[in-house]
């Protein structure tokens, strides 16, 4: 259940239920989720949008494994296994006051963190192919593949909406594609406006070795990246959404040197 699509008013009935009579329009007894799910697991999608409200009745749950549906003071014992998932940072939003603490500890038991589209670039390719050949399937559609520069631009934007952003470029490209290979002009403008911001990457070859073209463009942009924070690691890590023991084992990989003389060390 995604409880971030779910208006606030409602979301204590769909998780708890409700009894006839409850609120208006409540004409019969309905079973909550918790109630459905009981001896199974429920997923819980952006549990970080709940009111601290709501968060108080999640904790219930978990803590004694006890509801109550709205507008009923019985109380109704399940047994769930829950998971959550959320695209906002917890330990910020408990800092701010807008998510509980000793919910963020119940809930993170075992944490499963899944990095930004632009920290995976390796699915990058794979994930546009398995968009494209989804919409092949499709009705009206062709089966497309996608040229060396498409790739280059692809592989170094830094997809600020993830995977759901790449679907829809894939499918945006799918239907301006005229031809039977998707290239710079069916790709957003956006894609495009860094696109001489780092070097040309295109194969004279027909085959891409795409380990190499990878590993250009992260070179290339771990060392922009050093002369814009004026080599300050820290600042350099935090812009390219990396660790900063991650930013120095690839420098080294790399062998990106430091100027001594221009960058301030930290």
């Amino acid at each position: 259940m995604n409880s971030g699509a779910i208006p606030e008013g409602l979301l204590e009935s769909e998780l708890f239920g409700h009894v006839k009579g409850a609120f208006t329009g409540a004409i019969t007894t309905s079973h909550g989720r918790f109630h459905v799910a009981d001896g199974g697991s429920l997923f819980l999608d952006e549990v970080g949008n709940m009111s601290l409200a709501m968060q108080v009745k999640l904790l219930r749950v978990l803590q004694d494994g006890e509801f109550s549906p709205v507008g009923s003071s019985d109380i109704m014992k399940t047994d769930v296994r829950l998971i959550t998932a959320t695209n906002m940072n917890l330990e910020q939003a408990i800092s701010s006051k807008r998510f509980r603490e000793d919910l963020y500890y119940r809930l993170n038991v075992i944490e499963i963190h899944i990095p930004p589209l632009r920290q995976r670039t390796d699915d990058i390719l794979p994930l546009s192919e398995f968009f494209l050949s989804r919409l092949s399937d499709s009705e009206h559609s062709k089966k497309l593949t996608i040229s060396s520069t498409a790739v280059s631009v692809l592989l170094s934007y830094h997809w600020p909406g993830n995977v759901r952003e790449l679907e829809n470029i894939m499918e945006r490209a799918s239907v301006l594609c005229d031809s039977d290979e998707i290239d710079l002009d069916d790709l957003p403008d956006r894609m495009l406006l860094s696109k001489g911001d780092f070097p040309d990457l295109t194969p004279t070859a027909e085959l891409v070795n795409l380990d190499s073209l990878l590993s250009s463009i992260e070179k290339h942009y771990i060392s922009s990246a050093l002369k814009k924070c004026g080599g300050n690691k820290t600042s350099t890590a935090n812009m390219l959404g990396l660790k900063r023991t991650t930013l120095l084992a690839r420098m080294k990989h790399y062998n990106i040197q430091r100027d001594k003389g221009n960058y301030q060390d930290e």
